[in-house]
């Protein structure tokens, strides 16, 4: 106990200066965090039945889950079988063949699609959209083919005509961000090209990367509401900036190290450790209200620093310990899970906990002990000023006559 006092009291800046080190080097683990939409198939255990089925038809079908669709859909009203809607898919379909994302001899559209008829003297195909219609009674005839071809009727394009689909597969290699970014980009200069019409961005790709950045934007939200909860929490509590400052740093360190450490991992994020930031900040939040309010009534009633540390440290460990043991265990238990995401949840949970529980026994002390000093410093300064400007009256008006 002694020793750990006396190492925090002479030695704090170097205390903070090793953990803004540390900080700063697992800021690139946190870089190198990615986001996953669900559980895969790796997460899940291998021995599991239904898993194994699943992983044979992905292997089979692998470039089903790849497919990309643009959906032309046209207002009430309107019908994409017109002249200027099967020039816009014309465009479009066009467009996807110059993606280098996309494979080109994948694309489907009726555009590019094939009608098979047959006749007395056997099968025939050939092009089904030959010649954009120029007129109302070329348009009636485009959708008299379409209606009596089982192929596309109801599947590329919709009974009613008013909407078609473009279908594309997307290569192993592209990552989502990819896709999206160069479809999205080829086919927005087309999207306000025919009144009357809306194209739409789907597919498994397109669903994923939304998700991803949906589940990234509210990581974001979730943690600024949070620790600007507990920013105002804090303020009304302490009434000081120093009571703000201490245990929301301390906060702040123990999110980038667990985060870090679970990018230097390797581990993606998913809807479950999504909530792991959040988690940090509740119980980081309490133990920098304890240590903090222990070590500012300790330091009121003692002369020195190092003993209203020795007090505070005999007062919080013990509960503070127990506290994170309970945590830890709480979180470790999580392993006895079969599916790998939510093991290694409770995984970086445990470990946030303990880190968390460092950051407050040794980084809260250490950054109240420079904080203190300052202030001590000041007010010094401050009542030899006004001794010294009291001295100074005291003879001008002496000299006074």
């Amino acid at each position: 106990m002694k020793f750990f006092v006396k190492f925090i009291d002479r030695y704090a800046p170097y205390i903070l200066l090793a953990v803004l080190a540390v900080t700063v080097c697992m800021v690139p683990g946190i870089k190198r965090i990615t986001i996953a939409r669900g559980f895969d198939n790796d997460s899940l255990p291998a021995f599991n039945e239904l898993v194994k089925s699943v992983k044979e038809v992905r292997k089979t079908f692998a470039a089903n889950m790849r497919q990309v669709i643009i959906a032309v859909e046209a207002q009430p009203g309107y019908k994409v079988t017109d002249g200027h809607s099967l020039e816009l898919i014309q465009k479009l379909t066009n467009t996807l063949k110059g993606i280098k994302v996309v494979k080109r001899d994948s694309l489907m559209s009726l555009s590019t699609v094939k009608s098979v008829q047959s006749s007395p003297d056997g099968i025939s195909s050939e092009k089904l959209l030959a010649k954009l219609p120029s007129g109302s009674i070329e348009e009636a005839e485009f959708e008299n083919r379409l209606a009596h071809d089982p192929f596309y009727y109801g599947r590329l394009i919709s009974k009613d005509f008013r909407s078609s689909l473009i279908l594309a597969t997307a290569y192993d290699s592209a990552d989502l961000a990819e896709i999206h970014n160069a479809i999205a980009s080829a086919i927005e200069p087309l999207r306000a090209s025919v009144p009357g019409v809306t194209i739409t961005l789907v597919g498994d790709p397109e669903i994923n990367y939304q998700l991803n950045a949906s589940i990234e934007k509210d990581i974001i939200v979730f943690v600024l509401l949070a620790v600007g909860l507990i920013l105002l929490s804090f303020l009304g509590i302490f009434r000081s900036w120093n009571g703000v400052i201490l245990p929301l740093a301390g906060i702040l360190v123990g999110i980038i190290w667990t985060m870090g450490l679970m990018g230097y991992y390797g581990e993606p994020i998913l809807i479950i450790s999504a909530t792991l930031p959040v988690v940090l900040v509740v119980i980081g939040s309490e133990y920098g209200i304890h240590v903090y309010h222990v070590l500012s009534e300790e330091t009121a009633h003692h002369q020195t620093f190092r003993q209203a540390l020795t007090r505070a440290v005999s007062t919080v460990f013990s509960p503070l310990a127990m506290a994170t043991m309970a945590t830890f265990t709480g979180g470790m238990s999580l392993i006895t899970f079969k599916i790998r995401p939510i093991q290694h949840f409770g995984i970086f949970m445990g470990i946030g906990t303990l880190i968390l529980m460092f950051i407050a026994i040794v980084v809260i002390p250490a950054l109240f002990k420079v904080l203190h000093k300052p202030a001590e410093k000041l007010q010094k300064s401050v009542v030899g000023g006004i001794m010294h400007a009291t001295h100074l009256a005291e003879n001008v008006l002496n000299h006074v006559p």
